[in-house]
């Protein structure tokens, strides 16, 4: 049985690499040797991983989004946490207290 192949994970070769990513500040994408170069030499001491399939030299889209993102945390640092939901209970309290709170329309006494 053949599973399917996750997309991120199909095999590209350095050409089709350098078309799928965005256009740089000169209004061209990378070339093929640019990506090249990012395997085997690495920019900052990070390289993209790359395989070898039957004398091609192939990446995949997860592998350059990796890339990307190591990158990035080496010149931008970690990014910042996602604050963490507010739970249920502390929301239900707040909007409670804006009820009864003198002066309110709905919590007014009479």
């Amino acid at each position: 049985m053949m599973t399917a192949i996750d997309p991120l994970d199909e095999p590209l070769t350095l050409a089709e690499a350098a078309a799928t990513l965005p256009k740089g500040r000169n209004g061209a994408r990378p070339h093929a040797s640019s990506i090249w170069r990012w395997a085997k030499n690495g920019i900052g001491g990070i390289k993209l991983r790359v395989r070898r399939y039957g004398g091609r030299t192939c990446t995949c889209r997860r592998w350059l989004a990796e890339f990307g993102d190591a990158l990035a945390r080496a010149k931008y640092g970690p990014p910042e946490p996602e604050p963490a939901p507010e739970p249920d209970h502390v929301a239900d309290e707040r909007r409670l207290d804006a009820l009864l709170r003198p002066g309110t329309r709905r919590g007014q006494r009479r």
